[in-house]
């Protein structure tokens, strides 16, 4: 399934991922997922939850940079060599994966494989078509 993912460059500091969860937790907003990134000086939130329109906003009441990007999110199988059909499928349709990650779909008691690819739709399209019919949460 495509997902929207915010995306916020972040200071390494120790209370900047603190004041952006915690801003969002005043307005009883839901993440689904979170995944923190350092890169050096800079780091990357990225979060995953179905209210995305007012995560920005909330986010731009404090001036907190942010951008929205689609992932593609695919259900994982708990067989060994899982990951690596879903990116044999990937890269044999020519898609890029830009990263990944792993998170639990709360809702399904199943765990996600969230990809960040060149074309999300695509890859959902791909994955949907695999040889083990991943299915594309």
């Amino acid at each position: 399934m495509k997902m929207k993912e915010i995306s916020i460059p972040i200071q390494n500091s120790r209370s900047v991922v603190y004041e952006v969860v915690h801003a969002l937790e005043e307005k009883n907003i839901d993440i689904q997922a979170i995944n923190i990134v350092d890169t050096g000086n800079c780091g990357q939130l990225r979060l995953l939850s179905s209210d995305v329109m007012n995560i920005r906003r909330i986010l731009m009441q404090h001036h907190i940079p942010a951008r929205v990007e689609n992932v593609a999110a695919v259900e994982l199988n708990e067989d060994a060599g899982s990951l690596a059909e879903i990116m044999k499928a990937l890269m044999q349709a020519d898609i890029q994966v830009k990263y990944a990650y792993r998170c639990n779909a709360h809702d399904r008691h199943t765990d996600l494989m969230v990809l960040a690819c060149s074309d999300a739709d695509k890859a959902i399209q791909v994955l949907h078509g695999s040889k083990r019919q991943h299915r594309a949460a």
